[in-house]
């Protein structure tokens, strides 16, 4: 027998070795109890205080940072993201106060997206909610988890890559009608026997050519039995400008867990 038929007869016989001894619901069984999240957790809702470095450096002639932070995030169980502006500290003149909106307004477009890829690895189980006409299938020694879904009302293709340990290495984003394909690949460590997500890296394809990528590297600190938002570095790099990296550091904090909160709260 040929030397390339009998590679290829070993790698069908790996293939069919490995389908046959992956079990969907082993699989999905250890997905949901391999990580930190909040999703299989006893909190129910929590909020933050945040604050960054740009916008202490920007109004560190006007504000009280002590006293005073521009955004609070709100999590409600199971997947509800809300981040608010605080209102605008008093004595401050008209062009201060257009100054702060301006500070607040760019924090909040930095920091909707962190939260989004927040929920998948943190705020709750990645898998959670999956939609019935999901497709899976081994290939190698891996687990891609296919289905379609939306994101502002905009059709998506969803690939979720996972090692047959069922830790994910990959998220792959597809929009169809944009030509856009969006690829996140995260970070974890091993913490209490638990992965805990450290940090995410981000490419944003169009038309077939990456034409952004960011980095988040996140810290979480403990509170009882749950990890909680610590802060966030975020290094962003675009094809425009491939010698200049933008960078913010945010930073969470006066944590309240299970709270009297209103669910409807947008």
């Amino acid at each position: 027998m040929k030397k390339s038929n009998i590679i290829l007869l070993l790698n069908i016989i790996l293939y069919l070795n490995v389908n046959a001894q992956f079990d969907e619901q082993t699989f999905f069984n250890r997905a949901n109890s391999i990580y930190h999240n909040l999703g299989s957790s006893d909190v129910n809702n929590f909020s933050v205080l945040i604050t960054s470095d740009n916008f202490e450096y920007q109004t560190k002639e006007i504000i009280n940072h002590d006293k005073y932070s521009p955004i609070e995030f709100i999590w409600i169980k199971p997947r509800q993201l809300n981040l608010n502006r605080q209102s605008i500290p008093p004595n401050l003149d008209s062009t201060q106060q257009v100054k702060i909106v301006q500070l607040q307004n760019e924090m909040l477009q930095g920091l909707r997206g962190v939260f989004i890829d927040w929920q998948r690895f943190l705020g709750g189980c990645l898998l959670y909610d999956l939609p019935e006409d999901y497709s899976i299938n081994t290939i190698d020694d891996t687990v891609h988890i296919i289905f379609d879904s939306y994101e502002n009302n905009i059709p998506v293709k969803m690939k979720f890559y996972f090692g047959v340990n069922a830790l994910c290495f990959r998220i792959e984003t597809i929009y169809q009608s944009i030509n856009q394909t969006i690829n996140t690949y995260p970070i974890f460590g091993l913490v209490e026997n638990k992965w805990l997500c450290t940090e995410w890296k981000v490419n944003i394809i169009q038309n077939g050519v990456i034409n952004s990528g960011f980095n988040v590297t996140f810290k979480s600190g403990k509170y009882k039995e749950s990890w909680f938002p610590v802060q966030a570095l975020i290094r962003v790099q675009t094809r425009q400008k491939l010698n200049q990296t933008f960078t913010r550091l945010f930073k969470f904090r006066n944590l309240d867990v299970n709270r009297n909160i209103n669910s409807s709260q947008n």
